[in-house]
């Protein structure tokens, strides 16, 4: 009789219910593990069903004299006859996380001489082929159970890798707006620094628009008060030239004029001839503040200019950020 202690044990399949593997390599390599134990476990347990029509031979395993009266044992119970199924065990000796729910017909360790054992039933062969095959019953509806087990932690892994997959689209995407996002701002903090020079500036234009404002309402006073003053000297000029044609005249009609009175209108000829020239340093001088006073309104015309541009400028990025 082929020896069933194999399918007594439970199947190493290294995973335990509810775990969580980080690596989806170390996850593809554990299923590998588990499908390759349960095909083993199947086929032994085949290979049980085909070994148990015939009666149980006593050369091959001895039952032990120990009943597992507190619960299925979870380390090799039997030793196989043949090469072949004692590679197959090899795969199997590790202890699985999956314990027996049926009846407990644990055989015992092997090698241990005992007519006491639970699955052997001296004497009555069919009454220990029967609890073989209730064992083996057991151990189908357990390994039915982790199959469907590992059929939904399959689902969830495939679940888990597709969300894993959304989530990384999305981080690319995140990824993409952050760099735009980034490379916006940096737009926008030249624009704001070319905004900032450009209002510097016109603040710079205003001051100087200011003071240039100021010089020439000074020089407009300095030009009426002038003028008035000009005005007046030229009528003196006038009055004087009548004067001196007069004294000519009366000169050429018989210098009867007194010498004192000719030299009092030489004096004052010379006088007005002064003040003449003082006037025309004024004049000129007048002329050259009237040069600067265009200068400057030519100034101010700039700046207001600059400051309608600048102004267009921030109405132009107002409407963008809208």
């Amino acid at each position: 009789m082929q020896d069933f202690s194999i399918l007594s044990g439970t199947l190493d399949t290294r995973v335990k219910p509810g775990s969580v593997f980080q690596e989806e390599n170390v996850e593809d390599s554990i299923d590998a593990i588990v499908k390759r134990n349960i095909e083993e476990a199947v086929r032994s347990a085949n290979l049980g069903n085909l070994n148990l029509e015939g009666p149980p031979s006593t050369s091959e395993w001895q039952p032990s004299s120990r009943s597992n009266s507190a619960g299925p044992s979870h380390k090799p119970l039997g030793r196989l006859s043949s090469a072949g199924n004692r590679k197959q065990l090899e795969h199997l000796e590790a202890p699985l996380a999956v314990p027996y729910s049926g009846p407990d017909i644990s055989l015992g360790t092997v090698g241990a001489a005992s007519s006491t054992s639970v699955l052997d039933v001296p004497g009555h062969a069919e009454a220990t082929i029967r609890l073989h095959k209730t064992r083996i019953k057991g151990l189908e509806e357990e390994l039915s159970k982790l199959s469907q087990a590992l059929s939904e932690r399959d689902k969830q892994l495939a679940e888990v890798k597709k969300e894993n997959k959304t989530l990384k689209l999305e981080q690319s995407s995140w990824a993409k707006t952050q760099k735009a996002l980034d490379a916006q701002i940096e737009k926008l903090k030249r624009t704001a620094a070319e905004a900032e020079a450009a209002a510097a500036t016109r603040e710079l234009a205003l001051k100087e628009a200011g003071r240039f404002e100021k010089e020439k309402r000074i020089s407009e006073a300095e030009t009426r008060t002038r003028d008035v003053r000009l005005q007046r000297a030229l009528e003196e000029v006038e009055k004087y030239k009548g004067m001196i044609s007069d004294l000519r005249a009366q000169e050429r009609e018989g210098k009867d004029v007194a010498k004192s009175d000719y030299s009092k209108v030489l004096t004052d000829n010379k006088r007005l001839e002064r003040q003449r020239a003082e006037l025309l340093i004024l004049f000129k001088k007048q002329l050259k503040l009237i040069d600067v006073l265009k200068r400057q309104k030519l100034h101010l015309e700039v700046s207001r200019a600059l400051q309608f541009t600048e102004q267009e400028f921030l109405q132009t990025l107002e409407m963008g950020s809208a």
